[in-house]
């Protein structure tokens, strides 16, 4: 990253390279939780941002996969947050209004509802509760130790836990966090807790009105591959009607929940496109992604900033390029 021209270089040859970036958490102050972004750190992002890029909508993405008519004069972004949780509201929005910059938000109805609050976070709060000391856990079969009253530990653990059940069928997510509690004599409350809340549908209608783009993403928050497709139209269909009627306009943007290519079957795409949506977003970097609209690739950010240049400037494009060209080649 410190050669002379290096991003430069990566600029002109990944210059026609969308890179729709990827937030979900953010923080007022550093946390030294990797999956929040605070302030400083995220101003710092933007700037670079502007400095090196042109700011597209998922509508301008959408014109140059329908029409090939690539009209950049630098490297476009996209900027889009997942979720809807309030922090974006308080930490990023003013940040984004301050620079100029518009991003696209795709929130989960139930959650910005009250209906309900995401498994991992549940499972965050319970590590929090659980007594202090070093102890044994057991999770959905997955058993580890650490004392949870200790920072690293608990994230530890944390980590450990969410890689398992984000494999697991959403009802086993369930039992499993609830057998957690009761082991730990822990309530889990019925709503999000301040730390882990979404925002009001008062401040989803500002950023609509403040030119942020809304998008739908599901009432709960399933793997949509792990549900039948009633389950899975509802939660499509619905969530775009609950979105719609809140903001008032029209929603044609929605993103797979977690996201990952194993997350969405062939029969979800299409029950996107029969809701209407114009396109969709999954959640992990494809180099030789087909253009497909409803199956947009995206590059996950954090606060490393060493990590974000290096995709910012697209040479983590290219390396994915040179690998899967590798692989291919080689049968590997």
């Amino acid at each position: 990253m410190k050669i002379p021209g290096f991003q430069r270089l990566c600029r002109l040859l990944t210059r026609r390279h969308v890179r729709v970036i990827m937030y979900h958490r953010f923080a007022p102050t550093s946390s030294g939780d990797a999956r929040r972004v605070d302030a400083d750190c995220l101003e710092g992002q933007l700037g670079y941002i502007l400095a090196h890029h042109e700011i597209w909508n998922p509508d301008r993405y959408l014109q140059l996969l329908t029409a090939g008519v690539f009209e950049a004069s630098r490297p476009p972004v996209v900027v889009t947050v997942d979720d809807g949780y309030a922090d974006f509201y308080t930490v990023a929005f003013p940040l984004l209004r301050r620079h100029g910059i518009g991003a696209t938000v795709f929130v989960t109805t139930g959650f910005i509802a009250g209906r309900c609050w995401f498994w991992w976070d549940r499972l965050s709060y319970l590590l929090r509760a659980a007594p202090r000391g070093e102890r044994r856990f057991t999770v959905a079969g997955v058993t580890a130790h650490g004392d949870p009253a200790a920072v690293e530990a608990r994230r530890a653990l944390w980590r450990v836990f969410a890689n398992h059940l984000s494999t697991l069928p959403d009802d086993d997510k369930e039992t499993a966090l609830a057998d957690l509690a009761e082991a730990l004599q822990v309530a889990l409350p019925a709503q999000a807790p301040p730390e882990y809340a979404g925002m009001t549908w008062d401040q989803i209608r500002e950023l609509a009105d403040h030119g942020m783009t809304l998008g739908a993403h599901t009432l709960s928050h399933p793997v949509l591959s792990r549900v039948d497709n009633d389950r899975a139209w509802q939660e499509i269909s619905r969530s775009r009607d609950e979105l719609a009627e809140q903001i008032g306009r029209d929603v044609v943007w929605f993103c797979y929940p977690q996201g990952l290519p194993t997350d969405f079957r062939p029969e979800t795409v299409e029950l996107v496109r029969q809701a209407g949506f114009r396109g969709c977003f999954t959640a992990f970097p494809d180099p030789f992604h087909d253009g497909h609209p409803y199956t947009l690739p995206r590059y996950s950010v954090s606060a490393d900033d060493v990590r974000f240049r290096w995709m910012m400037c697209g040479a983590e494009h290219m390396m994915l390029r040179w690998q899967a060209l590798f692989s291919r080649r080689t049968g590997a």
